[in-house]
């Protein structure tokens, strides 16, 4: 029987260590003037013109002080790029959705920013990776999320950028997920991956906005 084939970007399921994931996550500002939608599952980065907020941001319940949430925009995805983690939900603000994160207005995104997280992300079911892509890194390929269920487009790429060994690409291939209808031999593949080039595990130190 053929894998599914819907999308749904990263999601994190557990540390790297074994413990489960607790739902933890950070919260960041995307500002009204970008004109992106934006999805659970989408990988995203520091803003690289960006500072804090510039302005107070108020959610149902309180408020965000000026300087409080680290402006970020979509992680670019080509080979050596960066990302802090994806987002896993929005906080409810007076004009956004909190189903994603409608363009050109104040989202308040949370994102699982741990480094040791590992997450499962659909292969794009362009080529069947098989068990011999455990071991490899890999990159995404962007995709439209829905409006509906606020799902990402996101999969992990099989053929535009093949996986191979190189540490600079974003992912590294952990193993297949154990999960219902999930065969690891077919195309449309659900992995298990961690984040190679995240931008809070340096080991020489943690890279700052580009």
């Amino acid at each position: 029987m053929a894998n599914p084939t819907n999308a749904f970007g990263l999601k994190p399921v557990r540390r790297r260590d074994g413990s489960p994931w607790t739902g933890k996550a950070t919260a960041y500002s995307i500002p009204s003037g970008d004109t992106n939608n934006y999805f659970i599952g989408d990988p995203m980065d520091l803003a690289a013109t960006a500072t804090g907020n510039s302005a107070a941001v108020t959610i149902i319940g309180g408020e965000f002080a000026v300087g409080t949430l680290p402006e970020i925009v979509a992680a670019t995805l080509a080979d050596g790029n960066y990302t802090i983690g994806p987002i896993i939900g929005f906080m409810p603000t007076t004009e956004a959705s909190t189903v994603y994160g409608a363009a050109s207005t104040t989202r308040v995104a949370l994102v699982a920013d741990d480094p040791d997280l590992i997450f499962q992300i659909r292969d794009d079911g362009a080529s069947a990776l098989g068990i011999a892509a455990v071991g490899l890194n890999a990159i995404m390929q962007s995709g439209s999320g829905s409006t509906i269920t606020g799902l990402s487009g996101y999969v992990l790429d099989t053929n535009g950028t093949a996986p191979g060994a190189d540490a600079s690409n974003m992912l590294y291939i952990d193993r297949a997920a154990n999960i219902h209808n999930n065969d690891a031999t077919l195309a449309s593949t659900v992995w298990e991956v961690f984040i190679s080039m995240h931008r809070y595990a340096r080991l020489n130190g943690i890279l700052g906005k580009a």
